[in-house]
């Protein structure tokens, strides 16, 4: 079903944009930048670490010491700009204007900063940020710290709404980072008997509704996919986000065929025609189709590495990306 077309080794952290990988290499003092009609490059930025900030179709937006650089197709840099805040972190693009976090004793000071100019905007204090995310003119921040959340008016810095949504979660771990739908802000909790999502509203912050599954979720339209066990049984949990109602498909006979050890974990990515269910230590994956979730299809990743940490799908599942623990990315595309 599917056929590798390239691998790339030594690239971490990687952004992926209309078929353009660009990431660092393994010590962040390299910026790699692949395509598949613009072959392999490499920056020549000196020996500093760096931070990609954005790719898109304008631009290649880096951070270092020395400043913020827009950098060109062949990694060329075409503007330099002043030195950012110190210990500016979690930082989000929007147009010339970045948006992250400053961590200081008594909090942290979530930042507008006029990056061309090199000026900050406004400045608001909370008690925790791990993440920024941009919506409609807010500017939404998650702490992980008691799973926080605060609105905060992206124009004027004012908070809109501060809510907590759960107990614990897991400060590090991607798989518990919130995101975005059409209508809400998903958080992902975990606490010692219990994990799942919750749906925030983004225009008050109350809790919309809430499903028991597995952390690693995504949304795809209207419709959000994740992973639920119940009674020893794995299913396929379809959630309709404008009600937050859940239809559930008894997946727990393949994946028994398939995986030799479910019980560690399956993790999920999705577009919209196919699901794609994996396992991160066996490298394996089912692949279902989104009109009635029959399965379609499986690969098995050829590796070395020890874990697929990722599943990336591009240009409607025609190709995917395949990320592993230590920066091997495997392209492969949907056979004709």
């Amino acid at each position: 079903m599917y056929q590798k077309i390239d691998t790339v080794y030594g690239l971490f952290a990687p952004k992926i944009y209309k078929g353009i990988i660009v990431g660092t290499k393994f010590d962040d003092r390299e910026i790699l930048r692949v395509g598949p009609d613009l072959g392999k490059k490499i920056s020549q930025l000196g020996n500093l670490t760096s931070r990609i900030i954005t790719v898109d179709d304008e631009k290649i937006l880096i951070a270092n010491k020395e400043g913020v650089f827009l950098l060109d197709n062949d990694l060329q840099i075409t503007e330099r700009f002043p030195i950012l805040p110190a210990n500016m972190q979690d930082l989000v693009a929007d147009g010339d204007i970045l948006y992250g976090t400053i961590k200081e004793q008594q909090g942290v000071l979530v930042t507008k900063y006029d990056y061309v100019a090199g000026t900050i905007i406004w400045q608001t204090t909370v008690a925790a940020a791990n993440q920024v995310l941009l919506h409609n003119g807010f500017c939404y921040v998650w702490g992980s710290t008691g799973l926080v959340m605060t609105a905060i008016n992206a124009a004027s810095g004012v908070i809109i709404w501060q809510h907590t949504y759960a107990e614990t979660s897991s400060p590090f771990d991607y798989n518990f980072q919130p995101y975005l739908t059409n209508r809400h802000i998903i958080v992902r909790y975990a606490s010692e008997n219990m994990h799942g999502l919750a749906a925030v509203d983004l225009q008050t912050g109350k809790e919309q509704y809430r499903q028991v599954v597995t952390p690693k979720s995504i949304c795809v339209g209207r419709l959000i996919y994740a992973l639920k066990k119940e009674d020893e049984r794995n299913y396929l949990a379809v959630i309709d986000d404008d009600t937050g109602e859940d239809q559930l498909y008894d997946i727990s006979v393949i994946v028994a065929q398939t995986f030799e050890l479910p019980y560690k974990g399956l993790f999920i990515a999705a577009d919209s025609t196919a699901i794609y269910i994996w396992s991160e230590d066996e490298k394996k994956a089912l692949i279902f189709n989104t009109k009635n979730y029959e399965m379609i299809g499986h690969f098995q990743m050829e590796t070395e590495a020890w874990y697929l940490q990722e599943i990336i799908s591009e240009m409607n599942g025609n190709r995917l990306y395949l990320i592993t623990n230590d920066g091997e990315i495997q392209v492969m595309e949907k056979k004709s």
